[in-house]
């Protein structure tokens, strides 16, 4: 189990990590608020694409990452969501991509889906449908007010 501490001095131990979580919930020697949360975060991919919204910038890049919101910090992790992100030059939330580039992030997500549920099922636990980990807070809203 992974000791922490939060901002009063009180030590916590997180409950075990997914199957699939890399590690590096907190930064050495950080300290969290008792009432805050953490992101268990899993294998991630980068597909780079061809688009290019503009002569000159770099071309797009989507993101995808296996993640769980956690909260409260003694919380079990609930069920792995796939984050994903596109990464434009030109900062629009779109990208366009190519037959193959589709191929690509399909084949990804259902890798991602796939370690998630395989996860869950090992542990006997059911898969949820839902990225909701606290009550009216999904874990996108989540993350966005830590």
């Amino acid at each position: 189990m992974e000791v922490n501490r939060t901002r009063d001095g009180d030590e916590f131990e997180i409950q075990p990590c997914p199957l699939w979580c890399t590690g590096g919930h907190f930064p050495a020697d950080e300290q969290v608020d008792s009432d805050d949360g953490f992101h268990h975060y899993g294998p991630d991919v980068s597909l780079p694409t061809s688009h290019r919204p503009f002569t000159g910038k770099d071309s797009s890049t989507v993101r995808l990452c296996l993640k769980t919101w956690v909260h409260p910090l003694d919380a079990e992790p609930g069920t792995g969501c796939v984050d994903v992100t596109l990464l434009t030059a030109d900062g629009e939330p779109t990208v366009e991509l190519t037959p193959a580039e589709a191929r690509a992030l399909a084949t990804a997500l259902v890798m991602l889906a796939d370690t998630a549920e395989q996860a869950e099922t090992m542990l006997g636990r059911p898969v949820s449908n839902s990225c909701v980990h606290e009550v009216g807070t999904t874990d996108s809203a989540a993350a966005a007010a830590h």
